[in-house]
């Protein structure tokens, strides 16, 4: 509702302000420390990490959650779309760390996704054996 009011402000200010009119709109400091705190509790939801990357012969995958994690799911695919690895997990606990062998993948480019029933995450992963 905030949100409306402060841009059917703006609109109204854009029409009868000409080019040497200066307008300023105060917000209430308790406005964008809403919005902050609301981003802040969505992104601490779910986290997932890969490391190390890039990869080499093995990739640890760390998931954490402030929910349990239950079933979920890994794959890794090519950048051409092709699924080159899928597994099913589940786990009673709100983290998880899994380590992947990447023996049978070739040096290049590839996504992980990771997928539950509370979250849908894709993170970009470099294979590069020496």
């Amino acid at each position: 509702m905030k949100a409306v009011l402060i841009l059917s402000l703006l609109l109204f200010a854009g029409f009868i302000a000409n080019s040497q009119t200066r307008v300023v709109l105060k917000l209430p400091d308790n406005c964008n420390k809403a919005t902050t705190n609301n981003e802040i509790d969505l992104k601490n939801e779910f986290h997932f990490t890969l490391f190390p990357n890039p990869a080499g012969q093995n990739v640890t995958i760390k998931i954490s959650s402030r929910e349990v994690i239950g079933r979920a799911s890994i794959e890794i695919f090519s950048v051409d779309s092709r699924r080159m690895y899928s597994e099913e997990i589940f786990c009673n606990y709100n983290e998880l760390i899994k380590q992947l062998d990447l023996e049978n993948f070739s040096n290049n480019s590839y996504f992980i996704k990771v997928t539950s029933s509370h979250f849908v995450s894709t993170q970009p992963l470099i294979v590069h054996k020496n």
